[in-house]
């Protein structure tokens, strides 16, 4: 049977949770055997229960701790990222404002365009040849509709 590196890290995830309570666990009856034997015989349960709950707090608060400065740090680098992309934001919701199309004038009664330099047709020849003259122009069918497709309605 072949054990994947993330199946590995998946089960390691699963029972880690586990091992801790686990090693927490043994760490209190350890202490209620060792406390048992040295305390005197009137005095055992609240002494056991005494340690005991000191021994959690001592071992229980140390992690909490450190939880408390991990989501202070996950908050600093959420409120970093917010403010990034409301910055971003920003930045887009002016760009659009001035976006799109101008159209700076319009004539009447014009009967057609000329296009005084239309793109080469493209050939098999210029596939392996990234510095050809029109390759970073559209193929000259399409630059032509492009022009007729906003004339007509969006013909394709």
């Amino acid at each position: 049977m072949l054990i994947t590196p993330s199946e590995f890290m998946d089960f390691i995830s699963r029972v880690a949770p586990l091992l801790y309570w686990a090693k927490f666990l043994a760490f209190i009856i350890c202490i209620t055997v060792v406390i048992g034997f040295i305390a005197p015989k009137g005095k055992r349960w609240w002494i056991v229960t005494l340690t005991i709950m000191i021994a959690s707090a001592g071992y229980i608060i140390p992690d909490i701790i450190k939880l408390r400065e991990r989501q202070v740090i996950v908050k600093k680098e959420r409120d970093k990222a917010v403010s990034r992309y409301q910055t971003a934001k920003a930045l887009f919701d002016e760009k659009c404002k001035t976006a799109g199309e101008k159209i700076y004038r319009t004539v009447d009664n014009v009967e057609g365009i000329t296009l005084l330099r239309v793109p080469k047709p493209y050939r098999n020849a210029y596939a392996y040849d990234p510095m050809w003259e029109e390759a970073a122009m559209k193929q000259s069918t399409e630059y032509i509709i492009s022009f007729l497709g906003v004339t007509f309605g969006g013909i394709k």
